[in-house]
């Protein structure tokens, strides 16, 4: 993860995707969206989440770090057995070995602190069939939480 300070602040103004676009449409009508985050940076040295407008440009500059396109928070979440659910949207670039590898990297570090990334990949377009493919994902692994957290949750 050594890579110029100028490409780590670009990838922290990336713009908010068609694809992004369609899946927060689908959080909404699935009523997820309340659980649902952008903007958070999951530093890769200790697992700490901050707000990407309160991160002090030093700590961008030395430290590891993850820009998620969706963070799940549930509410009342214990953080020390259950970790936000960070999840990534990779269009056709993230095919590329270089950013391939950058993101098995990323999964790999998220898995050491207790997080479970959810990557999905997708073409030119998301499809609609393949988008409730990725809210049905969402929604199965909140409901997990939320039950491994609970003892039994049916939805939210």
């Amino acid at each position: 993860m050594n890579e110029s300070w100028q490409h780590r602040k670009a990838r922290m103004q990336v713009s908010v995707s068609n694809a992004e676009m369609l899946l927060d449409i689908e959080l909404v009508n699935r009523e997820l969206d309340d659980y649902c985050f952008r903007g958070y940076l999951i530093f890769l040295d200790n697992g700490e989440i901050m707000a990407k407008e309160k991160v002090k440009t030093e700590e961008v500059r030395r430290r590891p770090w993850t820009l998620p396109d969706k963070l799940f928070i549930l509410p009342y979440m214990n953080e020390s057995t259950h970790r936000p659910l960070p999840v990534y949207l990779d269009g056709s670039v993230h095919r590329r070995r270089g950013v391939k590898n950058r993101d098995d990297k990323i999964d790999n570090a998220l898995h050491k602190l207790g997080f479970k990334p959810l990557r999905f990949s997708y073409g030119e377009h998301l499809s609609g069939k393949y988008l409730k493919e990725i809210c049905d994902t969402i929604e199965d692994e909140l409901v997990s939480q939320k039950k491994r957290q609970n003892g039994f949750c049916n939805r939210f």
